[in-house]
Order: C-alpha cells, then structure tokens, then sequence
C-alpha cells in the first residue's frame, strides 16, 4: 500500500492509515528498515478483521498530471485502475464538471474521460465510483486552464512582457 501513511503517536505507539481493507480478515506485515534501507529485526504480523463492505478505491491518473492545461488542449483522467476490494462486481463511474460551460467531454470509455476547453478558469471535476453493493467513493479535483498569451512559466529572468506586476516594493 504505497498510499499508507505511518505516524507516531506517542514514543511506544503508533498510527497506520491509508489502508484499504476487505471484508474478513487482512494481514498486515510491518517491515522496519534503517536509514539506510537495511532491514532491522523481524517483520511483525497483524490480522486486522473488518465487518461490513468496504467502498470503492479510486485511482485516478491525469495527464497533464500537473491539472493545468491550455486552451484547445486536452485533459485525460483515467481510473481504470480503479478496484472494489471486495471484487464483488464491476465498478459504475458518474462524472460531473463545474461550471459546465467552456468545456466539452469525450467519453472514452466508462473509467476515462477527456476534456477539452474553450474558456480559462478553475474546473472542478467530480468522480463518483460506485461498487455492486451500492457503496460509493467520491474524489474531487481542480483543472487550472489558462489562455497560453497569458501564461508564464516563470523560468525566464523576469516577468513576461506581457504580464504587469503591480503592488510590488
């Protein structure tokens, strides 16, 4: 689970999240390296049990994986990768975009979308994933679209010529 978050939470405890767990018993190694990535002392195993079916988990892929994209070009998300931990089904996926005006969608297929847009502005889009057991799991992200005569990377010496800068000392 590269999305696992370790934390200390006092000097002898600590906290795993992250986790996605399937209904039933999960076992969890713990490997403990050094700085050096020299493995320290024997792996120690937990079974956590979990009741209940667990909601969807969404992985989603972008390209431009930055989110900010120029007029006239195209934002690919993809969750294909996308799972139910139980495997109780396939995956239905709702996509939704706002403001829903200066921008038009392909649907690829039903994990991806491309988006191409016609006005600059903040998009924020919407996945739902919803699993054969009717859970769901909602992620959000911002597209940043800018017009490229009015873009700047900031890797020149100054200032676009362009741009003004204004309330500076």
């Amino acid at each position: 689970h590269p999305e696992a978050v370790f934390t200390w939470t006092s000097a002898p405890a600590f906290a795993l999240t992250g986790i996605q767990l399937t209904e039933g018993a999960n076992q969890l190694t713990l490997r403990m390296f050094d700085r050096d990535g020299v493995a320290v002392g024997n792996p120690v195993t937990h079974t956590i049990t979990k009741t209940g079916n667990a909601a969807p988990v969404i992985v989603l892929t972008a390209s431009p994986a930055s989110f900010n994209v120029a007029l006239g070009q195209n934002l690919l998300l993809d969750a294909a990768g996308s799972t139910d931990p139980e495997n109780a089904g396939p995956l239905d996926f709702a996509w939704s975009i706002s403001p829903a005006t200066g921008v038009t969608s392909q649907d690829s297929s039903p994990t991806a979308r491309t988006w191409l847009f016609s006005r600059p502005g903040i998009y924020t889009i919407t996945l739902v994933a919803t699993d054969a057991n009717g859970n769901a799991t909602t992620v959000t992200r911002k597209a940043a679209v800018y017009s490229s005569a009015d873009f700047d990377s900031f890797i020149g010496p100054g200032l676009n010529p362009q741009l003004t800068a204004t309330g500076t000392e």
